[in-house]
């Protein structure tokens, strides 16, 4: 029983950590293809690249913490 219980949270947190994998790896590509399909000058795409990628870094550091939280329960 105590066995079952640990092997379930085990599964659990690695279906989290390849759903979180899967969920980034989605958001890099269809902002790459959304950035490099957009028609802008190469001066705005550049300034456009660098406030999108200061915009993920920082929503995705805070997701970061909130699971690294969940998973040190």
């Amino acid at each position: 029983m105590l066995l079952e219980a640990i092997l379930q949270k085990r599964i659990n947190r690695e279906m989290r950590l390849y759903l979180i994998f899967g969920i980034t790896i989605g958001a890099v590509l269809g902002f790459a293809t959304g950035i490099f399909l957009a028609p802008k000058s190469g001066r705005e795409l550049r300034r456009d690249i660098n406030k999108r990628v200061r915009d993920f870094k920082d929503r995705n550091m805070i997701e970061v913490e909130i699971i690294k939280d969940g998973l040190g329960n």
